[in-house]
C-alpha cells in the first residue's frame, strides 16, 4: 500500500515550492486547515475524490504524489474511468470512495469468489448481493468472512450453490450464525462426515426436529 510519509513530504514540499501556505491550500480546496496538516504529517491521505484537485494546485501528477507503484497506477485509471480487474480494484479499495468502488466493482462480469470476499467490507449491501448472484463458491469455510455483509438468504443461496463435500461438523458451527433455519437444514442434509454427539447438541437448537434426527440417525 501507499507510504503516507513520503506522500506528506512530496505534498509539503511541492506546496511550498508552490509559496502557498497551509492555510491557502486548505481554502483553496474548499477543507480544513487541519485536513492539509494532518496529510503533511502522515496521519492520513487525501480523500481520492480531491487527488486530482490537489495535483492540479501542486503542480504534481497523480503518480509523482503517489509513486510509481502498482497501486498509484491504478489510481490514476480509477479516476480516468478506465477499466481494472477485480484484484487490482481489491488493492486500492481502502482508500476509495465506497460509490466508486460499487461502480467500479458492478461494472465487472468477471470478479470472482475470493475478489469479492476481498471487496466485501467496501461495498454496500445491495452491490455485493447483485455480485454474489453470479459467483462460483469455491470455499464455504471461507463463507464466514462474507456473511457479515450481506443477508441470510442470500447466504442460504451461497451455501446451496457450493458443489464440494461437507464433511466437518465444525463447518455448520462456524456458518450457523449467518443462515437461516432452512439453510441450515439444507447443509446439514448434505453432511457426510462422522457425527460428534457432544457437538451435534450444541447444534441442536439451530436446526428443525427432522434436520437434527437425521444427523442423530447417522
Amino acid at each position: 500500500m501507499f507510504d503516507t510519509m513520503k506522500i506528506a513530504r512530496r505534498i509539503r514540499q511541492a506546496r511550498i515550492e508552490q509559496n502557498l501556505t497551509q492555510m491557502q491550500l486548505a481554502d483553496r480546496m474548499g477543507i480544513s486547515y487541519q485536513a492539509v496538516s494532518n496529510w503533511e504529517r502522515g496521519n492520513s491521505m487525501p480523500d481520492i475524490s480531491k487527488l486530482e484537485e490537489l495535483c492540479g494546485i501542486l503542480g504534481l501528477s497523480i503518480d509523482e504524489l503517489l509513486g510509481q507503484g502498482q497501486e498509484a497506477q491504478t489510481i490514476g485509471r480509477v479516476l480516468r474511468d478506465e477499466e481494472v480487474s477485480p484484484q487490482e480494484l481489491a488493492q486500492v479499495a481502502p482508500v476509495l470512495p465506497p460509490e466508486q468502488i460499487a461502480r467500479q466493482a458492478g461494472e465487472r462480469k468477471n470478479i470472482g469468489f475470493y475478489d469479492l470476499i476481498s471487496l466485501a467490507p467496501f461495498l454496500d449491501q445491495r452491490t455485493l448481493v447483485e455480485l454474489c448472484a453470479g459467483v462460483e463458491v469455491e470455499d464455504l469455510w471461507c463463507l464466514d468472512s462474507l456473511a457479515p455483509f450481506i443477508d441470510r438468504n442470500t447466504m442460504d443461496d451461497l451455501v446451496g450453490r457450493y458443489q464440494g463435500p461437507v464433511e466437518d461438523l465444525s463447518l455448520l458451527y462456524s456458518l450457523a450464525p449467518f443462515l437461516t433455519e432452512s439453510g441450515m437444514d439444507a447443509l446439514a442434509a448434505r453432511f457426510r462426515g462422522p457425527v460428534d454427539l457432544g457437538m451435534l447438541s450444541g447444534l441442536a437448537p439451530l436446526l428443525s426436529k427432522k434436520a437434527l434426527g437425521n444427523l442423530m440417525k447417522k
